[in-house]
């Protein structure tokens, strides 16, 4: 398992290290976009229950 998280973490690096400044600060943006709207999603998930 810990091979497969390393391996991943390797792609991940080498991704990232072709995208500018600008496109890694857009990518990190949209991930914190998302990250608010399942978090929100779960809350919302967990009202209903």
């Amino acid at each position: 398992m810990m091979q497969f998280v390393a391996g991943a973490q390797e792609r991940n690096r080498r991704l990232m290290e072709q995208l500018g400044k600008e496109e890694l600060a857009v990518l990190l943006d949209q991930i914190d976009r998302l990250t608010e709207t399942a978090a929100q999603m779960l809350a919302d998930e967990k009202d209903l229950k």
